[in-house]
């Protein structure tokens, strides 16, 4: 909407407020033809104009009509006051009330340009029906264009002096009806006012009830007024304006019923208003000797379960939240805060600036800044030790509880609850203001504490506390965050050495820090080759379309690269050997030529990147708003607080991952055939299967691991699981007897196993030496030419030096992939690792791309 479509009114009725040591302008906006609209200063599009607001300035507007406890009521949005050009420039195109109307609120050097504006323009306009509208203009003004300049505002002051004067201080609605009084005679106003008095029969809508206010007001300032009419009006009301015309003191009494019935819907702060109006006692009031009970009162005490209880009542927060406790480290309380920031809720926290609040471990308090709510900081010595909540001027919290994790799981607390207590409600707040303006100005920007500062703590008391309370935090976002888990308890035990619950929790974690730091290496070895893959793809693409397009450069390229087709113009390629996803340009080239001879003459189809398998890197941050659930509580918190965790989901979906291992007599060096290999005793292939199990966390959602043990045969074991994998060998494999080896035992048993199931199969297969018999090696051959297309990858690990037959197997089927190791025993994890994952992910990009993934 511009300017010139926004109504025209004048800020009427002005009042200041002070609230919460602000100050800040209300007032009701008149228009020429409709009821007055509410105007609140921050519904000015440019803040500088509130040093604009008077009685009686002018305003663009336009409207909205806002549900209010007591009804509907149209406000002024989008407002300006910078009205002078817009109105000059428009005079001529008002209507004659609408004329009237301004020249009755424009100051006098804005009558004298708005007379110039309209005599220049009757002076040069050749248009008719201009120039007849003008001439309307000055019919009904004749004043203005006759007399001089102090003349006209004589006149202008004996109007006003008048009319009959009515009181401005009380904020409410005029009836449209004061247009016509303040335009005509007390005479005339006197008639008309005894006719509508006359007419008015019922009072059950708006705009007679708005009317019949109008008139009230009227008659209170009139020599002769007519005598009760409060009374006959409440009368002609029905029973919703009969409450209206009480509560705004307009009647002096309103039927028991009536009141009973809108007490008992009001919310809780209009509830507070209705017994103020009533002048009766705290818990009640009275009207014609009856009572009606305040039904919203409530008094609870809690020596346990206090932090459910404060989530639960901020929760159903609607309005505003203060919150005054001298130390904070929940991370629940904290995310409830910040959630009912997100929903527009006004939040106040006053908080002790120290190490146990303000750290760079602890809870981020610039993300409850940046949310829009107000922080408030204490320092020592003289520092703020409330430990109070106010919920919408309606609920209390006060008692000995801090909102920290030591005072929710170790200490005794108390804390009671208040509702329906207005006169504790208003103590309360005014005890937050005071500390406010003692506090100053609310903080813009958090600089914490310098974590390494914090071990610094000179009073042994202080250190067990904090320290205990870190530890009491650690072991609560355990399943949320398991590394800042180990950080924080790290922190303990070096703010007390002497904390043997940090340490405790600490070694018991480590296994599950370990499994996270590998889990999060193998995804981002598996995110690295995805965009090699990626690459790779794009680079067939290009390549394929470049081809398509050279018909006319074909002599150019060299014929056995190229050979063009004159009929539907494919392109056929000749086929090159297969190789590493590592390549130099040249060899990306031939990369292309083998990816086309595999699918003939298809196109190749769009390779869609696995979830998450392309997500840069997150690093640690308080921006995951992923619920969390409350302990001992129903209510679910998001997470505003808790540092999102560097695991992403898995990789593959539907992806089994399969361990065959062999156990012949060599792997222990039983047979001689190897110097220094005791592969199981030193525990090296633990640390493989702990590796093997991280691999499968953050590669599939198929978490647990099928595992195979073979020598002279085939052994299906137990899975890997989550609960075992820690002791597998000493648990599982220990039951069996090494023998000889004979690889084809686990490839036929994997095969039988798999080959008809709904899912892909990546298989590690680790020995220690090749078959000593050939019959054997030629099973192996026919099974993978037979079996090369399959969702089954197949990944070798040969322990030594001497493995030609099982790295010809790569050339054979594409499905396979082999590396030796001849340093086993030193070789480092992430050494391994990488090799393991070396070939698997380009091998599923372009299964995936053949039709063969499951």
């Amino acid at each position: 909407m511009n300017q010139t479509e926004k109504l025209l009114g004048v800020l009427t009725r002005l009042n200041k407020k002070e609230n919460e040591g602000s100050t800040y302008f209300t007032a009701w906006v008149e228009t020429p033809n409709s009821s007055d609209k509410f105007f609140h200063q921050n519904s000015l599009t440019n803040k500088k104009e509130i040093e604009n607001i008077a009685e009686g300035t002018f305003i663009l507007f336009e409207v909205r009509t806002t549900k209010t406890k007591i009804g509907e009521r149209e406000d002024a949005v989008n407002c300006s006051l910078n009205c002078e050009k817009t109105i000059l420039k428009d005079i001529i195109q008002y209507d004659i009330p609408k004329i009237k109307f301004v020249f009755r609120y424009a100051t006098d050097e804005l009558k004298a340009k708005l007379v110039s504006r309209i005599e220049t323009v009757q002076a040069k306009s050749p248009i008719s029906e201009v120039l007849a509208k003008i001439e309307n203009i000055k019919k009904a003004l004749p004043i203005l264009f006759q007399a001089t300049q102090i003349q006209e505002t004589e006149i202008e002051q004996e109007i006003q002096q008048n009319l009959p004067v009515i009181d401005n201080t009380d904020v409410v609605p005029k009836s449209f009806l004061e247009t016509i009084f303040e335009s005509n005679t007390p005479e005339y106003n006197q008639n008309l006012f005894n006719i509508l008095v006359e007419g008015l029969k019922t009072i059950d809508n708006e705009d007679v009830f708005q009317q019949a206010k109008f008139l009230l007001k009227f008659n209170s300032i009139t020599k002769n007024n007519i005598e009760n009419l409060n009374s006959i009006f409440y009368h002609k009301a029905i029973d919703e304006y009969k409450f209206r015309l009480w509560f705004e003191k307009l009647t002096d009494y309103c039927s028991t019923e009536i009141l009973k019935y809108h007490f008992e819907k009001a919310e809780s702060g209009f509830k507070t208003e209705i017994i103020q109006r009533c002048q009766g006692s705290e818990s009640g009031f009275l009207v014609l000797n009856n009572q009606v009970k305040n039904s919203n009162e409530l008094e609870e005490v809690y020596f346990s379960g206090i932090r459910a209880k404060l989530l639960q009542e901020l929760n159903e927060a609607k309005k505003a939240i203060f919150v005054a406790v001298a130390w904070f480290t929940n991370d629940d309380l904290f995310g409830m805060l910040c959630m009912k920031l997100k929903q527009g809720i006004k939040v106040e926290l006053i908080i002790i600036n120290d190490y146990i609040n303000n750290w760079e471990l602890g809870l981020p308090f610039q993300t409850f800044i940046d949310l829009g709510g107000k922080l408030y900081l204490s320092e020592y010595p003289s520092i703020m030790h409330h430990k109070f909540c106010l919920i919408d001027n309606e609920t209390i919290f006060n008692g000995s509880y801090n909102w920290t994790y030591y005072a929710e799981m170790r200490n005794d607390e108390n804390c009671m609850l208040f509702k329906g207590k207005p006169n504790l409600m208003r103590e309360f707040k005014t005890e937050f203001k005071k500390l406010k303006s003692k506090l100053g100005n609310s903080i813009d920007k958090v600089v914490p504490f310098d974590n390494s500062q914090i071990v610094r703590f000179e009073r042994t008391a202080f250190r067990q506390y904090f320290s205990t309370d870190l530890t009491l935090r650690a072991e609560t976002i355990r399943k949320t965050n398991i590394s800042r888990a180990n950080e924080l308890a790290n922190t303990a035990i070096n703010i007390d050495t002497e904390n043997t619950e940090a340490k405790s929790f600490q070694k018991e974690i480590q296994p599950e820090v370990q499994l996270q730091q590998r889990t999060i290496q193998v995804q981002n070895i598996v995110a690295d080759k995805t965009e090699t893959i990626i690459d790779q793809v794009e680079e067939v693409s290009k390549t394929q379309n470049f081809f398509e397009n050279i018909e006319e450069e074909k002599d150019n390229i060299h014929e056995n690269q190229l050979v063009q087709t004159s009929q539907d113009k494919n392109i056929e390629i000749d086929t090159k050997p297969a190789v590493n996803i590592e390549q130099t340009p040249k060899q990306q080239i031939q990369k292309v030529d083998a990816v086309q001879k595999q699918v003939k003459q298809e196109p190749i189809k769009q390779v869609v990147t696995p979830q998450n398998q392309n997500t840069p890197k997150v690093t640690t941050n308080y921006v995951n708003t992923t619920p969390i659930q409350a302990q001992k509580t129903s209510v679910v918190v998001p997470n505003y607080s808790i540092p999102q965790s560097e695991v992403k989901k898995y990789i593959f979906e539907n992806l089994q991952l399969v361990f065959a291992l062999d156990y012949s007599n060599s792997m222990e060096n039983q047979g001689g055939h190897h110097s220094g290999y005791k592969l199981y005793s030193t525990g090296k292939i633990q640390k493989v299967i702990e590796m093997l199990f991280a691999i499968s966390k953050g590669l599939t959602s198929e978490q647990n691991i099928d595992m195979f043990l073979f020598e002279k045969k085939s052994n299906r074991l137990p899975q890997i699981t989550q609960t075992n994998y820690l002791n597998y060998v000493s648990q599982e494999i220990g039951k069996y007897q090494m023998n000889g080896t004979d690889i084809f035992a686990p490839i036929e048993d994997i095969h039988k196993n798999y080959i008809t199931s709904t899912k892909n199969m990546f298989v590690i297969l680790i020995t220690d030496g090749e078959n000593n018999e050939e019959t054997s090696n030629q099973k192996i051959r026919e099974y993978f030419k037979a079996n090369s297309n399959t969702s089954i990858f197949w990944q070798f690990v040969g322990l030594g030096a001497n493995f030609g037959f099982l790295e010809s197997l790569e050339k054979i089927a594409s499905n396979v992939s082999f590396f030796a190791l001849n340093d086993v025993q030193t070789i480092s994890n992430d050494t391994l690792l990488g090799r393991l994952l070396q070939k698997f992910p380009t091998w599923y990009k372009e299964s995936e791309a053949k039709g063969l993934i499951k």
